[in-house]
């Protein structure tokens, strides 16, 4: 099962130096981003959402998963924006994001876990989007507050969830429901980011990068064959 631990150990790294990622990507970060969003948003409808249904074995409950990684993650965020004043709205965002980015993280580390294990093809196409996201998206580490980052222990567990879940999914079995509920509070939460946080608005944005990463994915799970 070394591919997991890979994979986790990959996005340790680039949750750690994300400032620096961020940065050298500076240039081309709005391309990149609409790139990430194609990627993701074809990821969703053609991937994650029939996987989903083929895993609900009848609990009509992942359903209710999907929404509330939907909703939790709105709710959060429009809470600090409407009911703290000014001067803590910043800090609660930035804390609240910290929270929220480290069990976010840590359950895509267990379906990292489940889809690379099971199979080298779908573990791959889960962990592109993911590591695009990871590197330059407003779910990156470098949007978590910069108090919290200037401590080098803060900032090395904040890098570690996602190996923490592969390692967890490692030594302990979850049942089929449990995994499918997880996978369903995991698509709630990449469809609010995806809509939410990575697509550019107005005129932010290069939509040509956007519509290439729909093609590069299409064309992706069509030649592994995944539908």
């Amino acid at each position: 099962m070394i591919i997991p631990v890979i994979y986790g150990l990959v996005l340790v790294l680039i949750h750690y130096y994300n400032d620096d990622i961020d940065q050298a990507c500076s240039p081309f970060r709005q391309s990149l981003v609409s790139f990430g969003a194609g990627i993701s948003i074809a990821y969703l409808f053609l991937f994650l959402f029939p996987e989903l249904y083929h895993n609900i074995n009848g609990n009509s409950f992942v359903f209710v998963a999907i929404l509330i990684g939907f909703t939790l993650y709105h709710v959060i965020e429009k809470h600090v924006y409407q009911y703290k004043s000014k001067k803590r709205r910043l800090t609660e965002l930035k804390e609240a994001h910290s929270v929220s980015f480290f069990i976010y993280h840590f359950l895509i580390g267990i379906v990292i876990y489940y889809f690379a294990a099971g199979d080298f093809v779908r573990g791959l196409l889960f962990f592109i989007p993911i590591v695009l996201h990871s590197a330059v998206s407003n779910i990156s580490l470098s949007e978590v507050h910069v108090r919290i980052k200037r401590r080098m222990p803060v900032k090395l567990l904040l890098s570690l969830p996602a190996l923490g879940g592969v390692l967890f999914a490692t030594f302990f079995t979850l049942s089929t429901t449990t995994f499918a509920i997880i996978l369903g509070l995991v698509v709630g939460i990449f469809l609010y980011v995806v809509i939410r946080d990575s697509i550019p608005k107005e005129r932010e944005g290069n939509i040509w990068w956007f519509l290439v990463g729909n093609i590069v994915m299409l064309l992706l799970v069509f030649a592994t064959g995944l539908i």
